[in-house]
């Protein structure tokens, strides 16, 4: 339903929908889904820190990486390297093709030193309550 109201322009119905599923499912992607259709680039950050930290399946993560380091590219290019690093190291994992445009990026933020592992799990656990703020409003 809620990408049917995406379809017909009614975007804010279909903001609606996402918040109550994800009222009750922790779901990655619900959550992907939701930051797409945000406005505020804060707030897209905060949804894709949640489809990744819920997608225990790299291979799923993939895109989500890449949305996720187009975001952080500006205010945080060594988390920005971590999320592009990952989504290209998944894609070689499962013998994919690097799109034109995870590759530059990735061309791009190979000057900057990615966060660790866990800096960027302390990340996600700080932007939790700013997607449940989202939700719950």
């Amino acid at each position: 339903m809620a990408q049917l109201y995406v379809r017909v322009r009614l975007k804010s119905q279909a903001i609606a929908i996402y918040k109550q599923l994800l009222r009750k499912y922790d779901d990655s992607y619900l959550y992907a889904e939701l930051a797409e259709l945000m406005p505020n680039a804060a707030d897209r950050v905060a949804l894709l820190c949640q489809a990744v930290a819920q997608q225990p399946k790299e291979n799923y993560n993939m895109a989500n990486r890449y949305h996720l380091a187009e975001l952080l590219q500006m205010p945080s290019p060594t988390r920005a390297a971590y999320e592009i690093s990952k989504s290209v190291e998944a894609r070689k994992k499962a013998k994919q093709p690097i799109p034109t445009d995870v590759d530059r990026m990735a061309r791009v933020l190979s000057a900057y030193t990615p966060v660790t592992e866990a800096e960027q799990t302390l990340f996600y656990q700080k932007q939790k309550n700013i997607a449940k703020q989202i939700i719950n409003r």
